[in-house]
Order: structure tokens, then C-alpha cells, then sequence
């Protein structure tokens, strides 16, 4: 492990949190402080996905009123990842005497912290209101989008496509026996291409609307007590286990969240049991849509038939535990890629932690719509050079929690600024491409003293002007993009991605993969001598396509 400088003489105890206040150098965060290894908090989630399964397991009697919580499941391990996060993290400030200021608008650190009950989070507000999309008028208004938009459409007598889905009105005789599909990505698009049959497009907000105060009163009053509190105990013993107390603040927080989310998916589930205009069958996008899981858990149960889709960077190249019980639950058929893809799921899946031990019939599109490689002229040669390095960063995530393993804030942001600062230094061009979710950008000090150039197109629309492409996060849908093309590629993994062997030799070949980790600070480190000759190994891998033509063809 390459050695690195910390001062353990006068340590400052007040700190920030902040990204913008933090003082930053190109050696990283001055005086470097964060006390929980990724490894801790990937380690509850994954416990916690197991414990929620045995939990619905001891209530599988209660038919559907314990269906109600596998539906958020998905936004309790979020929620209750996020509460632990903060619980230990106040544990270990306590124990090293340290003090992290924390600005008053984030969502949970300021009140756990303080020992405080935090407020609501926005997602309950959001299953009220029924807000899926953005603003249409917002989009609209965009030219970036409208343009986009257009392109994507076609025109033929008597109808309209959009990315190949057909734009209809759902007819009663179109309700009965057509296909029926709520979201539009690469491989459903590829899905519908084999069908004799037309794919209608509908987003799913179309059998939903809002949920008023009365409406969540009386939901409220039909809740199991002895669910919840089962569920509150489950918690509480997992936490046990990590030697965190869960204090009264933090049973009010999980109490007050699953009432009321469970309140309103009841509301909602209530009044599609009485539509009788759903679709008997139903293609969706990925499970973790809570819209498209309450429509296609209604149609499962109605004797309909329910697809699900892989979501964009496919799961059969590394084993994502989380697949198990995102994707699988409430549809007879999940859809990947190809047979190999199938084959590496089905055989994952046995070791999954999977909601009522459904897995559903594993699908491809194999020979559809084939993948093809965008072909860069100036990388058909071993000798073209690289200046423009762009720098896919994940989420900024500040105090949220979650199951897979994502970095804190703190932590990444001081192995960005090494990392460009090595970068610069070594006379490259960095464009940084913030995650279109991420709660906040990146720290300004990146473009003012680096000179870094912040990328907001989304990716498809930028992938031509890099030299290369540098992923430090490996968990995200933008990587198969990258692998379509010839751009050099290098991937820096510190999370230790759970590869399938064949899938990790194919991907050393077509692009630098490069092993980092933690040091016992909970600091990333990494042999800078590797990733600097990484970049220059990259360019003479980037024509070599067995990856994507094994796992995508």
C-alpha cells in the first residue's frame, strides 16, 4: 500500500461537511478525518436486505396487506441505510471527540447528530402528489430535449412511434390484448423489436392520481400494528449487531416513514384493485420504479402478464445481490441481454436474497437490434495520444443512505482532487461529468483551481470528444455506453466489484482496470505509477470489443 502523510499532532476537531466550505489542495482534504469504512456500511445493507426477506417470510400469511411494505422495500433500506449512516457516524465523532458541522438544510445529519428526529423525506410528499417526471412544461421549454424528443420520433399513417414503441390510445381491445409498456430504454426498445406485435408506449402515472388527507387517514387506520412493530424490532436487533444503540429518535423517524409510505401505496393500491382499465400485459423498466411496481404487482395479481426489463448496463457481468429483490418480484419474465447474461443471472440469483424466493423466468433478446461499436478514426491507431481525460463521477450524496456501496462525501471528494491534481500535473485536459442526480455539483474549487471542465450534456451527447474515459464508481448504467465505443477506457475500483471471472479477464482486455482501496483511515489510496501508465495501456486496448460482443451481443 503506497504510504500517505497524515498529521496526527494538533488535529483539528471542528470540521465541515460541506463539499464547497471543505479546504482542499491537490493532496486532498487538509487534515483528512472520516471514520467509517465503506465496507462497514455495504456490509448492513446487505444484512438488512436479508432480514427484510425473513421478515416477510414470518408474515406470509398476511397476504396482502404485507405486500404493501415488500412494494417500498426498496425505500426502507434506503431510508433505514441513511438513519445508521448517521447513527454511527455521531458514535464515532463521540469517540474520537470530534465535531462536524453540517449544513441546517441537509436531510438527516443535522437532527442525528443532535440525538433529533429528522424530518420526512421528500418521497412521501412525492407518492401524495403522484410526481414521476419532471415539470412536462419545464421540458417543453428545454430545446436540448425538444430536439432530442423529436429525433426519436417517427411518423406512419395512422400512427406514431417513439424509439420504436408505438403512441396510442390504450382502447379497451388494445387494454385486453395488446402489450403495454411504461418506460423506453435501449433493451426494451431491442424487446419490442422482436415482437410481430406493436409495443404501446404509456408511462404508468396514467393509473394514478393524488392522495388527499382524508384518503391517508383511512388507510392509516387499517395498519397492522404487529407488522409494524415486527418491523421496528428487525431494525433494532440488526443495529444491535454493528454495536449501535437505536435511540427513541430513531424508532419515531422509522415509525412516522413506514406509516405513512405504507399509508399512501395502500391508497394507491386500493384504487387500481377497482380500475378496469389495466393492461393484461405489462412490460416495465426496472423494479425500483415505485410507480411501475405497484401497477405491475396489481396485474401479477389479477392473472396478467408482467415483464420486467434489466436495467441500462445489465446485470450478468457482476453478481448485484440487489437484483434479487429490486427486479424480480411481481413478473414472470426478466429480459437481459443475451444467453450469457442469463446463464451468469440464473445461477447468481441462487444466492440472492430474493422477496417470497421468486425468480422469475430469465430472458434475453439475443440477435435483436444488434449492438454496435461507434467507431473513433483517431483510436485506430496504437499511437494516437490522449489529452481530453473525462471523469464520470457519481453521486455527490451528502447524508442519504444506501445498500450498495457509494462513496462519502468527505472521502470522495479528497481522492477527486489527488486525482485531478496527478492528472493536471501530468499535462492532461479533465472534463468532470457530474451524475445527473447528484443532489449537488461538484466543488468549485475543481474548475477554479484545477481548471476543470464541468460536462452537463447527458453522455451520449459528449462521448465523442473524449481521449478517454476514467470511471473511479463502477456501479452505474453509463459504463456500456463507454464500451460501445473505441474511446480508451479505465476503470479505478476500490469498492471491490463482485466480477464473474470470464467477465472481468474480457474487460482487462479492452480497457485499463486499475485496484484501489482504503487505507486505515478510510482514505482512498492507489499506486499512482499504476494509473498513470493505466492511461497509456488503454489506448492500445481500445479496439478490442470480445466484452461487449460476449455480454451485449
Amino acid at each position: 500500500m503506497p504510504e500517505l502523510v497524515h498529521k496526527t499532532e494538533e488535529r483539528q476537531t471542528n470540521l465541515k461537511a460541506d463539499i464547497d466550505d471543505i479546504a482542499l489542495t491537490k493532496e486532498g482534504i487538509s487534515d483528512f478525518y472520516w471514520p467509517i469504512n465503506p465496507a462497514e456500511t455495504t456490509a448492513f445493507g446487505r444484512a438488512l436486505i436479508e432480514a427484510l426477506v425473513s421478515f416477510f417470510d414470518r408474515h406470509k400469511d398476511q397476504g396482502s396487506e404485507i405486500d404493501l411494505y415488500k412494494i417500498v422495500m426498496k425505500y426502507i433500506v434506503a431510508e433505514t441505510c441513511g438513519l445508521f449512516l448517521g447513527d454511527l457516524l455521531r458514535v464515532r465523532l463521540e469517540r474520537d471527540a470530534m465535531v462536524l458541522n453540517v449544513p441546517d438544510h441537509w436531510e438527516k445529519w443535522p437532527y442525528l447528530l443532535h440525538k433529533k428526529t429528522p424530518p420526512p423525506p421528500k418521497f412521501l410528499s412525492m407518492l401524495y402528489a403522484r410526481k414521476q417526471q419532471g415539470s412536462l412544461y419545464k421540458k417543453i421549454f428545454q430545446p436540448r430535449r425538444v430536439l432530442s424528443l423529436l429525433k426519436k420520433m417517427q411518423f406512419r399513417p395512422g400512427a406514431m412511434e417513439l424509439d420504436g414503441l408505438k403512441v396510442a390510445a390504450l382502447t379497451p381491445d388494445i387494454l385486453a390484448n395488446g402489450i403495454i409498456c411504461t418506460q423506453r430504454t435501449p433493451l426494451i426498445t431491442a424487446h419490442a423489436d422482436q415482437c410481430d406485435e406493436d409495443v404501446i408506449f404509456c408511462r404508468s402515472h396514467r393509473w394514478f392520481s393524488e392522495v388527499n388527507e382524508n384518503d391517508l387517514a383511512q388507510a392509516m387506520a387499517k395498519r397492522s400494528d404487529a407488522v409494524e412493530d415486527d418491523l421496528i424490532s428487525t431494525v433494532r436487533d440488526l443495529y444491535a449487531k454493528w454495536d449501535v444503540t437505536f435511540l427513541p429518535h430513531d424508532e419515531a423517524y422509522m415509525r412516522a416513514y413506514v406509516r405513512d409510505a405504507v399509508a399512501s401505496i395502500r391508497v394507491h393500491m386500493e384504487r387500481l384493485a377497482k380500475r378496469d382499465d389495466l393492461p393484461r400485459r405489462l412490460w416495465t423498466g426496472s423494479g425500483g420504479n415505485i410507480w411501475d411496481l405497484m401497477l405491475r404487482s396489481v396485474v401479477f395479481d389479477r392473472g396478467g402478464r408482467v415483464t420486467g426489463h434489466d436495467h441500462g448496463a445489465g446485470s450478468g457481468h457482476v453478481d448485484m445481490f440487489v437484483i434479487g429483490h429490486i427486479e424480480f418480484w411481481k413478473c414472470h419474465s426478466f429480459v437481459t441481454y443475451n444467453d450469457v447474461q442469463v446463464r451468469e443471472i440464473s445461477k447468481a440469483a441462487k444466492g440472492w436474497p430474493v422477496i417470497d424466493g421468486h425468480v422469475p423466468q430469465v430472458e434475453s433478446v439475443e440477435g435483436s437490434r444488434p449492438v454496435s461499436i461507434l467507431l473513433n478514426e483517431k483510436f485506430s491507431s496504437p499511437d494516437a495520444a490522449v489529452k481530453k481525460i473525462f471523469l464520470l463521477s457519481t453521486i455527490y450524496d451528502r447524508d442519504r443512505g444506501r445498500s450498495m456501496p457509494l462513496y462519502p462525501d468527505l472521502t470522495y471528494i479528497d481522492w477527486q482532487a489527488r486525482l485531478i491534481g496527478r492528472l493536471k500535473e501530468w499535462g492532461y485536459d479533465v472534463y468532470l461529468k457530474p451524475h445527473p442526480e447528484s443532489p449537488v455539483m461538484p466543488p468549485a474549487f475543481f474548475e477554479k483551481e484545477f481548471g476543470v471542465k464541468i460536462a452537463q450534456a447527458p453522455f451520449e451527447e459528449i462521448r465523442g470528444q473524449a481521449d478517454l474515459f476514467l470511471f473511479d464508481y463502477t456501479y452505474t448504467s453509463v459504463i456500456f455506453p463507454a464500451l460501445q465505443s473505441n474511446t480508451p477506457m479505465m476503470i479505478i475500483d476500490f469498492e471491490g466489484m463482485n466480477w464473474y471471472p470470464e467477465a472481468y479477464d474480457l474487460a482487462q482486455k479492452r480497457c485499463s482496470i486499475i485496484q484501489g482501496g482504503y487505507d486505515d483511515h478510510n482514505r482512498i489510496f492507489v499506486d499512482w505509477d499504476d494509473v498513470r501508465q493505466g492511461i497509456k495501456d488503454a489506448v492500445m486496448k481500445c479496439n478490442n470489443h470480445e466484452f461487449v460482443k460476449t455480454y451485449f451481443m
